[in-house]
């Protein structure tokens, strides 16, 4: 889990230092109208519904670890399909109100993670835990690298007289 935060830590870090250093000096900052900031409110909702799906994960998986659940629900299935479920759900709706396309097939990507590692570890009955996650998390890698090279070539950096 420490590793995790790490790592979700390093990316907000990546995501506004790119941000503050490539996008901003090249496009300038968006000021929306009405309809962009009633899409980011949506998108907002939307997020924080995921947020209170996450803690239900959250809560139904401590109470499988205690032996508390009833066992007409199998947790060894049941986390994994509000994963999956939560994953699709929130990018595909994130990715209609913000008009992103490429945002379901980053859902996609995210949604088979959990159930992928299961699948190694029932088959090949080794913990691959970092393949099932990683081999998505470069697809998306690879895919954001090629929109960054074009949109680098696309805008490049002003200089000091355009300013």
């Amino acid at each position: 889990m420490i590793i995790y935060m790490f790592l979700i830590v390093a990316a907000i870090l990546f995501l506004w230092a790119g941000k503050r250093f490539i996008t901003t000096p090249r496009i300038g900052r968006v000021i929306y109208g009405p309809k962009g900031k009633a899409r980011n409110l949506k998108t907002v909702i939307v997020l924080a519904i995921s947020v209170l799906v996450g803690l239900v994960a959250f809560v139904i998986a401590a109470l499988s670890a205690k032996g508390s659940l009833p066992q007409s629900l199998p947790a060894e299935l049941l986390l994994p399909g509000i994963w999956v479920g939560n994953m699709l759900v929130v990018f595909s709706l994130a990715a209609y109100f913000l008009h992103f396309d490429r945002l379901y097939l980053i859902g996609v990507m995210f949604a088979i993670c959990v159930p992928l590692d299961i699948v190694l570890k029932e088959l090949l009955h080794l913990d691959l835990t970092f393949v099932a996650f990683g081999v998505p998390a470069m697809v998306i890698l690879i895919i954001g690298g090629i929109v960054l090279a074009r949109f680098l070539r696309k805008y490049s950096r002003p200089t000091e007289e355009s300013i």
